[in-house]
């Protein structure tokens, strides 16, 4: 972490390196950085924080899984052990209302349907201007 302030007391924090499974140590030592610059902070609070996904209902993750591929057993093990570890419990509402493969829209590659992108579009800001603009015309 490294911490760049102006006169006119602006600040910058740039973060480098770091990896998914230490965010939260990572966010909170930002924050520790920047909480002269913070009001009201308060204490740090995501050591217990469920991330969004990981509601899995009184499961262990592999228990969570299982129950997934079962549910949605018409999708290939491969790609429902995917959406499941990538998504969690949020692997639901891009697959609501699907039953069947062709369901999911067409394979853009390696296993990354339409359905999946619509979702990365909508709900994670993901944008790649030829299929956001292909997404809107099929969406009217």
């Amino acid at each position: 972490l490294e911490l760049d302030g102006d006169d006119d007391g602006s600040v910058l924090l740039n973060v480098y390196g770091g990896k998914i499974t230490t965010h939260r140590l990572l966010s909170e030592h930002a924050l520790a950085k920047l909480s002269p610059w913070l009001n009201n902070l308060g204490k740090p609070w995501t050591a217990n924080a469920i991330l969004p996904g990981g509601d899995f209902q009184g499961v262990d993750r592999t228990t969570f899984i299982q129950n997934f591929c079962h549910k949605y057993n018409w999708l290939p093990t491969d790609l429902a052990e995917r959406y499941a570890s990538s998504y969690g419990t949020l692997a639901e509402e891009f697959l609501e209302g699907a039953q069947i493969m062709e369901d999911l829209g067409d394979e853009i590659g390696e296993g990354l349907y339409e359905v999946e992108l619509r979702y990365l579009v909508t709900r994670e800001w993901a944008q790649d201007k030829a299929w956001l603009n292909r997404i809107t015309k099929n969406t009217g």
